[in-house]
């Protein structure tokens, strides 16, 4: 069985969440506290790859930007 599975993600700037109407609650968590409330360990793999991707921020992300 082959499985594609893109992930998107985004450096964003953290202000006040608001949940759409889809959701009842909406807050920001730190990667390790994400990582640890995610229970699909897909979901967890991809976070980790994702931080080890862009966690250095500010110039060095230029580095890793995927196109």
């Amino acid at each position: 069985m082959i499985v594609i599975a893109p992930v998107l993600a985004a450096m964003v700037h953290a202000t006040a969440a608001k949940a759409g109407p889809d959701f009842e609650t909406v807050e920001w968590q730190d990667a390790p506290t994400a990582q640890n409330n995610l229970f699909i360990a897909g979901h967890r793999d991809s976070l980790r790859r994702v931080v080890e991707l862009l966690g250095p921020g500010g110039t060095a992300l230029d580095l890793y930007r995927l196109l």
